[in-house]
Order: structure tokens, then C-alpha cells, then sequence
């Protein structure tokens, strides 16, 4: 038997293989009836059909011969967790080097494609596997590889392989099958509950296990099972926490939210339900503001990193699409489909090389270079998980082979009404038993979801047959039409479903249209970010790809290896770089009508039948934009966050191509919009204490604290900073006087160089005091920046937060210090200079805390510290006409009521006389509750670009009670001058409010 024969059958007697009887299979799986729940477990919407139910064609069949010419159906020959030496799989004590997850992981795909294609050689490589997993089950009813984990028994890794086995019974009735599974569960049983899933890894994914469990009830009843499924839940970690997950790993999560609603179908509690719909909205509100169907967690979710730019695993999209087919199933919600179509058109395709001989790690909605750097921290993990790699990751590297073959197994389900339902528009043919257990075959041709265009054509052995058959509609959908033998009907809507119920003779035909309309998503939370959709597709910038091979063995990922008699070179890994411009933003038509921005255009169906790839792509979308100079690489190497639209851009209108998303291996699938006013939004990044900027040149040149180093910050608009040149331009040599605790720069151009001025110790805070960095370069992200030393008055005393201002033609330095050597009360000092690098005068205190808001300081842990500090620091010189200003911070930084006061200049007597300075009374700029802005303080101040409006840049808390830590982060807000010529700054903005940004 060859490539796509019949199932495998042995015949007429019992033959020795593998050390065990195969017994003789002369049927078809779909034969059988489909097997419903049992009592009490609840009546699923839907019923999973076997395996060889459905046999795909059109475009899916291409995917899978992809797969089976691919990685999917050589890597028995190239991994070494697949080798028959020394794998822990193929021994009865579940000794050996290699074997944990990788091979069920592979099993599972890669036996369904054989039974699913009737391929009798996929087959036969299988049941080698299978048969051997079945012989060595030990006595106690354990099996797979014996992995311990602090003492227990890690039971992770037999979860796919049971559903291997499952796969199996459905193509074979092997009651072998049934029999090992209860033994093995009468095993789990009687594990004690303190050493039963107490690994991460199992502990996380119960789930799969009590699916298992459920299975095998529904066959044999026993109803000890349902006391195993119980003992599951109690044991897998927490999935119906309010506002939480147990963990957030992409893979766990997609994997693992349904576990409440999984075993709902036991308890019945409404809540366990919820709790998977929670999860479900939880993990897309705050991480999957994205086209796609995913979410970004690249490796591990992250607060601050939820950009269209971060991605997801492979592996855990062929969770998200085995999730949303089980909850489907189980709940008739038809949302499921919907999503499980999101992830499959629009995110899984593109994270394979087109000849699916290699696969990337993790893949993003905003994608620009897909290459063999470490981009950590910008994704969560090290190494080169962009790049097109047989050997990225062993987890993806093997359970990618499942994504496409399980939703072909949805493709089609059985009803609890003896019918059937079209889920997951495919071409192909399915056949089933229906009402009165007589068999039909459905056959479905349609380019869907290139196409709205659905056939289906009814096949019976003779008679009519009577059974309703259930047509999902899409939620994007208006307007379905349905036609049986070329006449409209109205069929009967049951939810998201038509139900068309006759009975049906040999040749009878139905026609649904499915009107795909232009969509527009606007991601309010991602910056107002847009996507394009057309029906179920999402579109994405046509970028040029350039490839570039690489040896595979170079960029292996770890312990992903390679067998000893692998051909290296016939698995090339691959970098993909752009060979075109990325950064546009989308021209939007005024009116908001989406067909006025948007033109689609119906291109030939790819003869090789396979519509992911750019340039085979069967539809285009035709749209303008124009480039957005300040969208960049960025630090990382990675595609720079989106801009906040709109974004104010005079580069020349262009004509762009969008593309299926699914096959844009590159991609901008999220896109700024081009407007006439641009805003931005505070904070303007996640974290940034005593936050300072100059102007010169077209440019803004930003620092902030980073305790460790200097940074430096270059761009031509202060309030996107997310997409800033950014460089470490000074870290400090270990061991000296000012190599820790790096406080407050300012980097400043005066006198025709630049200065940088910081406060350091040498790791005790007695210590602080100022020093200067120069650098002669016209660019202070280039040149050297040389360190000077400290800059101080005669008495050398401590000093932080030192700022130099020049007024009426003299420099002057305001800081920070002690009236002596002890803490307990910062006060404000100033100094004349005689150039950047010299104080020249004595210091003169002008400022002490003195009213009741200056003077909450308490600290509760003191340890070396007074309990009770007085701070009067962050002097900022403001120069306005002959009027001058110091703004100051008040209060300690620990606390919510850090605040900002005001010592003027009287204009009278000496600048260096304290009789010369008057403070303000009250606070003039702090805490807003209302705003949910807490802490502001350690300002600076700015112009905009062109001169005319005074901003001030300030840090600040987003809740109450966060002290004085990287929560603070950097805002910019616009200030007035009132009729005494006072600054007038207002109350600080709340965050992700639009904002004009400053003019230019």
C-alpha cells in the first residue's frame, strides 16, 4: 500500500508486531455511531466525529500534504526525541535519555494526518508508537517515561499521549485502547492528593487529563471515573480566579482556561462556565488588543508589553484552536468558531515557512524582521526565536503538527438531534451517521474564506433520508442567503445556526452566500491602532521579504537536537528581512465610510492550492498611506510600538497592497492612522523617575533615572518616546565614589558642548553628591562622553538633584542638600558657577520645608534613616522673560502627596540672597484622585517645537500607595502663565486621555 490508500487493515487472522497482538480492524471508524455524554454529565451542543469522518480537499488537504512532505512527516528522522535508541518511551520502566512531552506532542498530529490522508505508511509509523506505548504500560496500571519531580510523579507528559490513543480508538476500536486507560485512571486514583499534579507543568493542564477521563466514561460508564475527574479539579491550579491567572504562560493559557468549563459539564455550576468566558476576556483585555485571535505573551504575558509587536508560540496557537474546538462542542457558542477561524486564517499559516519544512518560535500581529537575534528583553526569552528554524523550540517544533489536522476533525459535528453541522467552512467530503443510524456523505466545495460562496451536495444509498443539517453564521456576517435545488429558502435560525431540516435525496443541493463585508477594528487600548478585515480575513501590509538561509544546526534552540544521521542540510533554517518600507500609517476616507478607503480586488485561485503565501494570495485589499519617519527598529531589533493615532505625517500620499494576513510572513496587520492632529496619551513610557529633556536642533534629547547608568533618549516628538533613538551613553567603573545609586540626570548643550549632571555614591546615600560628564561631539548620542568629576561648593556636602539654568547671561546651579552630615531634612540650595564644570560662590539655602504639605515624610522601616524626613528637592530653574522661578518637589517621594512648590525671584537684591526668594504658600501642582495620578513630582520643564507653548515633564503613580519606585513614570502636560506671570500648571491628566501634541 502506498501515499493515500485505505485505512490499514490486517485480515482473517491474528499477526505477531512489536511484541504484541494486533487484532484484526475491518471497518471504518464512521461506521459507529457518534458517542454522546453520559448522565449526569451535561448534553454537549455538539458531538465530535471520528477522526476519519472528514476528508478535506481544496486548500486544507494542501496543508496537510505540506505537513506530510515537511517537518511534520520527517521529524522520525531527525529528532532525537523521536530516535528508537534510548527513548523512554519505547521501555517498559520508562527509562531512557529522551522522551518527555515531544513525541505525543508529534503523535498526535502526525497519526491523524495518516489517518485523515489514509496514508498507510504515516500509519504504520504509528502504530510502532502506539503499539508499544499500549505493551509497556506497567503493572500498576503507570506508563510513558518515569519522570519525578521533587518526588512526584510527572503525569504531564501521558496527557497528549492519551488523546494519541483516543485518535487511535476512534480510527481502529482497538479495545486494547480502553482497557489500559482504565487502568491507568484506577492508578491516578489512588496517587494521595499531596503528590497528585503538583508539577507546573501538570498541575497547569489538568484539563487535558479529566477530558480523557470524560472519554472513556462515555464509553464505558464507569462511574468511578467521574470521582478521578473530581479529583482533577480539585488538584489543577486555580483557573476561576476573578481578575487573575494562575500563571501567564501563552501556551497554559490557551490551553487551560477551559479546564472550569470542561468540568462543568460534571458539576453544573453555572460559575465554573463563567469562569473559562472570564479567563477568555481577561487575557484578550489586557494582552490581545490585536488582530488575529491571539494575544501577546512571548513566552510569558507582561505587564507593559501588550503592543501589536509582541507575539505568541506556535504551540500556543494550536492550543487556542483545540480550546476553541472542545468549547464549541461543549457549549454551542458559536464565538468559538469564530476565534478558532481567526487564529487559523489570519496568525497559524504565517508562522510556518510556506513549504512547512520549518517553523518560528513566535510570531506577532506587527512583524517586520523575522531573524536569528536575541530580542529579549523586548519578547520574554533569549535566543533566536524569530527565525524560520527546524529546531527553534522542541515544544512548537513538535506540537505544531496537530493545528491543522484537529480543525479539520471540527470541520464538521455531529447534533444531539441526529443531524449534522457545518463549523468550519472547508472544502472536502464528511460522512456520518445521522437519524435511524443511517449513513450519508455531505460534500462541501467553496474557496472560503477567500470566497463567500459555499456548495454543499447531500449523498444517500438510495433513499431520502430525513436529518437537519445546521449552517453556522458567521457573527460578521449580514445578509446570508441559502438556496436547496436553486430555490431561496428561509430556513429556521436557531442562534448562530440555520437549521435546514427535509429529507434529503441523493444529489440534493444547498448554496449558501456568506456577503463578506470591509470591517475596520479600531484598538482603542493599543493607541487607537486599526485592522483591516474582509469576512473572516485580516489583512496585512505587503512587505518584500528577502530570505536568507541559515545552517540549522547553527541556530538549534538548546536541547532541541538533531539525530545523528540527519542531512543538517536539507532543513535549512531561514532569516526573513524586509525589502521594502513598513512603517506607513493608513489614510482613512473623512466620511467613515470604510469602502471609500478600501478597494478589494479578486486575483486568480493559486494553482498549487495553497492561498497563504503573498504572492499567491487570491484577494488583495487596495489602500493609501503615507510613511511615518519616527516608526523604527527598535533597541531590541524589533518593530517599534505603534504610534498613538493620529499621527501627523507630511510624507507624500502612496498607494499600499494589504494581504492575507495568514500569509504575510512579515507584517503590519496593526496600523497607525494618519490624521491632521496628532495626540498622544500619558504615561509616555511604563516607567521613568525624575524625568528631564532639552531641545536642540529639531531634536529632543531625554534622560531619566536608571540607578545603574546613564541613558540618553534622541527624537524629534518628546511625547513619543516609545519610538525613540535610545542609547546608554556613561555607565560608572565599580568600586569608586560614584558607581551606584546614579540620581536625576540632566543632560544639557551649554557653551558649546554638552554636560551631563548626576547625582552618584559609592553605595551608602551619606555619599550623594554631583558630578559631570562632557562630551565636544555636535550629537551627544555620538562622540565621548568623558567624566569630569564632581562638581561642588567648598563645603562638599551631600547633594542630589542638580539643575543649571542660565539667567541674564550668568549660570547658576540650584540642588538639593544638607545643612550638615546627618539626613533628616533636605533644603534647597543655589550657587553662582563660572563655567558648566566650576561653582564658583558659596551655596545660599533658599528654600526649607516649612508648611504642613512640605512635611510628610514618614518612613516605616527607618533602618540607618531618621523616622521622619523633611524633603524639599528637584529644584527646576524657569526662566520666564525677567521673571524667574525655582519649581521644587515637597514632601517625601514615598508618598502620595509629593508635590510641587514655587520659589520666585523677587527681582530685587542679589539671586544669591535668601531675602531675595519668596515661596509660595501652597502646593502648585500635585495628587489628582479623580485622575488617578498620584505622587507627581521631580519636573522639568519644555517648548514646543516651535517656541510658543510652555510644557511641563513630570513622574507620577497610576494608583495610591506606590512609593517611590520604576512605577513612577513620565508625563508631559501643557502649562499657562496667569496675570501675575505665575505658572499655571493645573491638575495632572489622567491616563490614556488623547492629548494634542506639542506644535511644531
Amino acid at each position: 500500500m502506498g501515499r493515500d490508500s485505505p485505512p490499514l487493515f490486517i485480515k482473517n487472522n491474528r499477526v505477531k508486531k512489536f511484541g504484541v497482538l494486533i487484532l484484526s480492524f475491518c471497518f471504518l471508524a464512521t461506521s459507529r455511531a457518534q458517542v454522546k455524554n453520559r448522565a449526569p454529565l451535561l448534553e454537549g451542543k455538539f458531538i465530535k466525529l471520528p477522526v476519519t469522518a472528514f476528508r478535506p480537499g481544496g486548500w486544507l488537504r494542501k496543508q496537510l500534504e505540506l505537513q506530510r512532505a515537511g517537518l511534520t512527516g520527517h521529524l522520525g528522522e531527525i529528532s532525537i526525541w523521536l530516535a528508537k535508541k534510548d527513548n523512554a518511551w519505547l521501555s517498559k520502566d520508562g527509562k531512557g535519555k529522551y522522551g518527555w512531552e515531544e513525541l505525543p506532542y508529534w503523535l498526535k498530529g502526525y497519526a491523524n494526518i495518516g489517518y485523515m490522508l489514509r496514508d498507510s505508511a504515516m500509519i504504520r509509523e504509528s502504530l510502532f508508537w502506539i503499539n508499544t506505548v499500549l505493551k509497556n504500560q506497567r503493572a500498576d496500571g503507570d506508563f510513558g517515561p518515569a519522570v519525578e519531580r521533587k518526588g512526584n510523579r510527572d503525569l504531564w507528559t501521558n496527557m497528549p499521549m492519551l488523546w494519541c490513543l483516543q485518535s487511535y480508538y476512534e480510527y481502529s476500536h482497538d479495545p486494547r485502547v480502553l482497557k489500559f486507560m482504565s487502568r491507568y485512571f484506577k492508578w491516578e486514583l489512588s496517587i494521595p492528593d499531596e503528590h497528585f499534579l503538583e508539577d507546573y507543568w501538570e498541575k497547569s493542564r489538568g484539563g487535558d487529563n479529566m477530558l480523557s477521563v470524560y472519554w472513556l466514561y462515555n464509553r464505558t460508564g464507569e462511574a468511578w471515573l467521574l470521582d478521578l475527574a473530581t479529583k482533577i479539579d480539585k488538584n489543577t491550579a486555580d483557573w476561576r480566579q476573578q481578575n487573575n491567572l494562575p500563571n501567564w504562560h501563552n501556551v497554559n493559557v490557551a490551553q487551560c482556561f477551559r479546564e472550569p468549563a470542561t468540568y462543568y459539564l460534571q458539576s453544573h455550576n453555572k460559575s465554573d462556565l463563567d469562569a473559562t468566558y472570564n479567563d477568555f476576556a481577561l487575557i484578550r483585555s489586557l494582552y490581545g488588543q490585536v488582530p488575529g485571535g491571539m494575544f501577546g505573551a512571548d513566552e510569558n504575558a507582561r505587564k507593559g508589553y501588550d503592543d501589536p509587536r509582541q507575539a505568541v508560540e506556535t504551540c500556543g496557537m494550536v492550543e487556542q484552536m483545540t480550546s476553541d474546538q472542545l468549547l464549541l462542542q461543549m457549549t454551542g457558542d458559536a464565538k468559538w468558531a469564530e476565534n478558532c477561524e481567526d487564529v487559523a486564517f489570519n496568525t497559524f499559516p504565517a508562522a510556518f515557512m510556506p513549504d512547512y519544512r520549518s517553523l518560528r518560535y513566535l510570531t506577532a500581529p506587527n512583524m517586520v524582521v523575522s531573524d536569528s537575534r536575541n530580542h529579549a528583553p523586548g519578547i520574554a526569552n533569549e535566543g533566536p526565536f524569530l527565525m524560520m528554524n527546524p529546531f527553534s523550540s522542541r515544544c512548537c517544533q513538535h506540537n505544531h503538527a496537530a493545528g491543522w489536522v484537529y480543525y479539520a476533525e471540527n470541520a464538521w459535528m455531529a447534533t444531539p438531534d441526529d443531524g449534522l453541522a457545518a463549523q468550519l467552512y472547508v472544502e472536502g467530503v464528511v460522512t456520518a451517521k445521522v437519524a435511524a443510524g443511517q449513513t450519508v456523505s455531505v460534500e462541501e466545495n467553496t474557496h472560503y474564506p477567500f470566497d463567500e460562496n459555499i456548495e454543499f451536495t447531500v449523498k444517500t444509498k438510495g433513499r431520502a433520508v430525513n436529518f437537519p443539517l445546521y449552517l453556522r453564521l458567521p457573527a460578521w456576517c449580514t445578509g446570508a442567503r441559502v438556496e436547496v435545488n436553486g430555490q431561496p429558502v428561509q430556513p429556521a435560525a436557531d442562534g448562530a445556526y440555520l437549521r435546514l431540516q427535509r429529507a434529503w435525496k441523493n444529489g440534493d443541493r444547498v448554496r449558501l452566500v456568506l456577503p463578506m463585508q470591509l470591517r475596520l477594528t479600531t484598538w482603542t487600548r493599543n493607541r487607537n491602532s486599526v485592522s483591516v478585515n474582509y469576512g473572516p480575513l485580516a489583512f496585512s501590509l505587503k512587505i518584500d521579504e528577502k530570505y536568507q538561509q541559515k545552517d540549522s544546526r547553527a541556530t538549534a534552540q538548546g536541547d532541541a537536537g538533531w539525530q545523528a544521521s540527519a542531512d543538517a542540510t536539507k532543513w535549512p533554517a531561514t532569516e526573513i528581512l524586509p525589502a521594502s518600507d513598513w512603517n506607513y500609517g493608513l489614510v482613512l476616507d473623512p466620511s467613515g465610510d470604510v469602502s471609500k478607503s478600501f478597494t478589494v480586488k479578486k486575483l486568480a485561485w493559486p494553482s498549487d492550492n495553497n492561498p497563504f503565501t503573498n504572492a499567491a494570495a487570491p484577494i488583495v485589499v487596495e489602500a493609501k498611506g503615507r510613511e511615518i519617519d519616527s516608526w523604527t527598529i527598535d533597541q531590541y531589533g524589533l518593530c517599534g510600538l505603534v504610534p498613538q493615532s493620529p499621527v501627523a505625517t507630511d510624507e507624500p500620499l502612496k498607494e499600499l497592497t494589504l494581504v492575507p494576513m495568514g500569509g504575510a510572513r512579515l507584517r503590519i496587520s496593526s496600523f497607525p492612522v494618519v490624521g491632521a492632529v496628532s495626540t498622544y496619551t500619558n504615561p509616555l513610557l511604563p516607567s521613568g523617575p525624575d524625568p528631564y529633556s532639552c531641545y536642540k536642533d529639531g531634536y529632543y534629547y531625554y534622560t531619566h533615572t536608571m540607578g545603574n547608568r546613564l541613558d540618553l533618549w534622541k527624537t524629534k516628538d518628546i511625547t513619543d518616546l516609545r519610538h525613540a533613538e535610545h542609547k546608554t551613553i556613561y555607565t560608572p567603573p565599580a568600586g569608586t565614589e560614584w558607581s551606584r545609586d546614579l540620581w536625576a540626570p540632566e543632560i544639557m548643550f551649554l557653551d558649546g558642548k554638552w554636560y551631563a549632571y548626576y547625582a552618584a555614591d559609592g553605595g551608602n546615600n551619606k555619599g550623594h553628591r554631583l558630578y559631570v560628564l562632557e562630551n565636544a561631539s555636535p550629537d551627544p548620542m555620538a562622540g565621548e562622553w568623558v567624566f569630569k568629576g564632581k562638581i561642588t561648593d567648598a563645603t562638599d556636602k551631600w547633594a542630589i538633584d542638580g539643575d543649571v539654568f542660565r539667567y541674564k547671561g550668568r549660570l547658576y546651579m540650584v540642588w538639593s542638600g544638607w545643612e550638615g552630615d546627618e539626613n533628616g531634612e533636605q533644603d534647597i540650595y543655589i550657587a553662582g558657577m563660572k563655567d558648566p564644570l566650576t561653582i564658583e560662590s558659596a551655596r545660599v539655602k533658599i528654600g526649607s520645608p516649612e508648611y504642613g504639605w512640605e512635611k510628610i515624610g514618614d518612613i516605616k522601616n527607618p533602618k540607618n534613616d531618621p523616622p521622619h524626613i523633611n524633603v524639599n528637592e528637584g529644584p527646576q530653574g524657569l526662566v520666564h522673560g525677567d521673571d524667574l522661578f525655582v519649581i521644587y518637589s515637597a514632601s517625601a517621594c514615598w508618598t502620595d502627596n509629593y508635590a510641587l512648590g514655587m520659589l520666585r525671584y523677587t527681582g530685587k537684591g542679589d539671586i544669591l540672597d535668601p531675602a531675595s526668594w519668596k515661596k509660595s504658600d501652597s502646593a502648585v501642582f500635585r495628587q489628582s484622585p479623580a485622575n488617578g495620578v498620584y505622587a507627581t513630582g521631580h519636573n522639568s520643564f519644555f517648548l514646543s517645537p516651535d517656541g510658543k507653548e510652555n510644557w511641563i515633564l513630570y513622574h507620577a503613580n497610576s494608583k495610591p500607595g506606590q512609593g517611590c519606585g520604576n512605577t513612577r513614570a513620565p508625563r508631559a502636560q501643557k502649562f499657562t502663565w496667569n496675570a501675575a506671570g505665575e505658572p499655571v500648571f493645573g491638575d495632572p491628566v489622567k491616563d490614556n486621555v488623547p492629548l494634542p501634541v506639542p506644535p511644531k
